[in-house]
């Protein structure tokens, strides 16, 4: 994802492209020879988010379990009794999990991914202009490295800031301001780096440790909001504080344990996460992009993302999911010149 500029193709400079980049591979990713595969960050990735998905699965059981006896309640009003009874509530509950754990593969479907992208994302296809803009550019960009184009679909985003998004299910999404301020060349170098993350399985990991991920995020905010509930508490009254700590550490001591280690995972997982962003760079910058990948960063300096940054807390920063502009640009300028070595 490439996001923070909010300025139109002058503020690139006088020799702002205006045209199509046809890429110019510095190696083995040439014109044609793109091949999908998930590469060592997405799968740290998915690694890291089996103990999230394991824990959303012990809440996921207990809500299932809720939601048979209710159904159990009524069919035991309709006169189904005894043994049946609890067979009908065992079967229920283990076809609902069942089901939680299936419905992730979804998202890796067009169905999903337009689901996704209209209701979750809230984009929508794009249309008239903005259609030919991005179609010039994105089918320019496959068709120089052999991506067959029904395996995605075009959407934007109405937002006043510049950005893109590679979503599970072949979603690429830019916002309008991009369609409108970006010039030719340094859009399809920010396309190039969001085809990175559909070859690479980086959107599909990030979309399924979301997807799975998201009960134990809830339970996580709880778990915060029942801390603060309680540090409160202690300084109003340190009786009553001492009370909900021993409840804290007592009872819901396993709750914590399972969160605590959840947050040390959260932040290896946005350390892998900001990983991907830098694999992505990399593959833009083999397919001819990277100059023009390093301006539009540069740009994003200039605006001020990175004294943002600086500003956020060690935690903010720990989890970002983005590293900051000037890394990026130190990474691309370090691998262009290993490319330039070998080439």
């Amino acid at each position: 994802m490439v996001e923070g500029m909010h300025q139109d193709r002058h503020f690139f400079g006088e020799q702002a492209s205006t045209a199509y980049y046809r890429p110019h591979p510095a190696g083995p990713a040439g014109p044609g020879q793109v091949i999908s595969r998930i590469d060592a960050p997405a799968t740290a990735t998915v690694v890291l988010g089996i103990p999230k998905a394991l824990c959303s699965l012990l809440i996921v059981i207990p809500v299932a379990y809720v939601i048979a006896a209710v159904m159990g309640l009524a069919l035991a009003a309709a006169g189904v009794r005894g043994a049946a009874l609890e067979y009908v509530v065992n079967l229920l509950v283990v076809l609902l999990v069942l089901a939680w754990c299936a419905s992730g593969a979804l998202l890796g479907t067009k169905v999903g991914g337009n689901f996704l992208a209209r209701r979750v994302l809230e984009l929508r296809p794009a249309v008239g202009y903005e259609q030919a803009r991005l179609q010039m550019a994105w089918y320019g960009l496959l068709h120089g490295v052999g991506e067959d184009p029904a395996k995605y679909s075009l959407w934007v985003e109405e937002s006043t800031d510049i950005n893109a998004h590679a979503c599970s299910g072949g979603i690429v999404a830019v916002t309008r301001a991009a369609l409108e301020r970006v010039p030719a060349g340094h859009l399809q170098a920010i396309l190039a780096h969001e085809l990175a993350h559909h070859v690479r399985q980086h959107a599909r990991a990030s979309a399924l440790l979301a997807y799975y991920g998201f009960p134990a995020r809830i339970l996580g905010k709880i778990t915060q909001f029942f801390l603060r509930l309680t540090t409160a508490m202690f300084f109003c009254n340190p009786f009553l504080g001492l009370f909900m700590a021993a409840l804290w550490f007592g009872c819901l001591f396993p709750i914590g344990l399972i969160m605590t280690v959840g947050t040390l995972f959260m932040a290896a997982t946005a350390a892998f996460d900001r990983s991907t962003e830098l694999a992505a760079d990399r593959f833009a910058a083999d397919l001819g992009y990277g100059p023009a990948l390093m301006q539009v960063l540069q740009h994003w300096i200039n605006e001020g993302h990175d004294q943002a940054y600086a500003a956020m807390s060690w935690w903010q920063r720990l989890t970002a999911s983005h590293p900051p502009a000037h890394e990026r640009i130190q990474h691309l300028y370090t691998h262009l010149q290993r490319r330039s070595q070998h080439w």
